[in-house]
């Protein structure tokens, strides 16, 4: 198309756009926060799905509230900020195009986090005690902001699975876990899922020159990933059947379910290995599901345990034992613990 064939409306709308990034991203390297939210909010408006101006307007703002010791305005601004992290999460998911503003909000995001100014301050009262202050409130805050961050992170890597998305997840789980003891088993349980799909992602790429491979080793990779959505809503189920003695059928084929999703995610995953291994193609062994039970093992670990049941009996007989005598209580109390 020829430069002279472009609507006006166009060519003006698309100059604009670029000139406020542009003064934007000036402002915010010299740290010019209420130019820096001015000029992305104009962005906006010609370009409403624009990732780095929803989030630097927000960002821009709770910056500025750390200068205020207006905890409530604190509070407000930061939410706004996870609140357009997640409406990020509703765009169509562009792993390629979203590069660049990723690992710029990713970068700003560490600085962030590693600010000696919201973490050094310490107040004592008289007795010597450690207060809380507003910088421990202020701390939990940005936990939440990258954390959020961190989950749309993942959620672009589900749909379009990248090695420099997956550089970035590690860099925030590990710095998460380094700062925020509560949500450690989470951010290792992402931290091992992004893991397995950047492995996905490379085996996947290797096998691309090859059409029908590529599309068997794909089609194994689903039906995967069907029998594990499979496994967590049944576990899911199984763990509330628990709580109501009267569902004893319905938790063993609950527990049946279960141990079948299991059987199949072990041969498919065998049938992966011995498929790679043929084709010379190397992979790494935590892509293989963890558990190497039988049947009757899985079975036994969901079901409800006979010591657990002979420990709860003598437990009851002990307190009948106790009603009328002295001491011999002891010896089946001593019994149950054991069990």
């Amino acid at each position: 198309m020829n430069v002279n064939d472009i609507p006006v409306e166009e060519t003006t709308q698309q100059k604009t756009k670029v000139d406020y990034l542009s003064a934007a991203r000036q402002a915010r390297s010299m740290q010019n926060w209420p130019s820096v939210e001015q000029n992305y909010n104009m962005l906006l408006q010609t370009d409403p799905q624009n990732i780095e101006a929803i989030f630097y307007s927000a960002y821009s703002g709770a910056q500025l509230s750390l200068f205020s010791r207006d905890m409530e305005n604190r509070h407000q601004k930061f939410n706004v900020l996870v609140n357009n992290i997640n409406l990020i999460t509703e765009f169509h998911y562009s792993a390629d195009e979203w590069r660049e503003p990723l690992e710029m909000i990713g970068r700003d995001l560490i600085k962030l986090t590693r600010s000696e100014f919201l973490y050094k301050e310490q107040t004592r009262d008289d007795l010597g005690n450690s207060l809380q202050t507003e910088r421990f409130d202020t701390k939990q805050m940005i936990i939440k902001m990258e954390l959020t961050f961190l989950q749309l992170l993942y959620k672009i890597m589900e749909q379009e699975p990248q090695n420099y998305l997956f550089t970035m997840i590690q860099v925030h789980a590990e710095h998460l876990l380094s700062v925020d003891y509560a949500g450690q088993t989470y951010y290792h349980e992402i931290l091992k899922n992004a893991a397995i799909l950047n492995e996905q992602a490379r085996v996947g790429t290797t096998l691309q020159g090859n059409a029908a491979d590529y599309a068997h080793y794909t089609d194994v990779i689903a039906r995967i990933n069907v029998l594990k959505e499979t496994y967590d809503s049944e576990m899911s189920d199984f763990k509330d059947l628990q709580n109501y003695s009267d569902e004893k059928a319905s938790l063993k084929h609950s527990a049946d379910r279960i141990n079948n999703a299991l059987t199949e995610m072990e041969r498919l995953y065998e049938e992966l290995k011995q498929f790679l291994t043929a084709r010379n193609i190397q992979y790494h062994e935590f892509v293989v599901i963890p558990a190497k039970l039988k049947n009757s093992e899985k079975y036994a670990s969901l079901s409800p345990s006979g010591w657990g049941l002979a420990s709860l009996a003598v437990g009851l007989f002990n307190l009948l034992i106790v009603c009328f005598t002295f001491g011999l209580g002891s010896i089946p109390s001593l019994i149950g613990i054991l069990l």
